[in-house]
């Protein structure tokens, strides 16, 4: 069973980092104002509202891996200006 904590709103605002990392490691922090809770800080399910699991740290690499490689190739077919290109957009609006 997960760890569940307390944290008032002032908390929250000077603990940020500390909270998010207690949650981030399984902890539930329940956010409270004058003493009723009015939300919740929790580490993210295995599956995401879309019914999708988050990438995996290797998925994540892999993926960016390939969106550079299209942007690479997207910027080496661009036509390439001679000069200057400010010069050239003002040229031909």
């Amino acid at each position: 069973m997960k760890h569940v904590d307390k944290a008032s709103v002032s908390d929250l605002h000077v603990r940020t980092s500390e909270l998010v990392k207690a949650a981030a490691e399984g902890t539930v922090i329940i956010i409270e104002r004058l003493g009723e809770p009015v939300a919740e800080l929790r580490p993210i399910t295995r599956k995401l509202r879309n019914g999708k699991k988050p990438l995996t740290e290797e998925e994540r690499r892999e993926l960016a891996e390939k969106v550079f490689a299209k942007i690479e190739l997207i910027s080496k077919n661009m036509p390439q200006l001679d000069g200057d290109s400010g010069k050239w957009l003002e040229e031909n609006r």
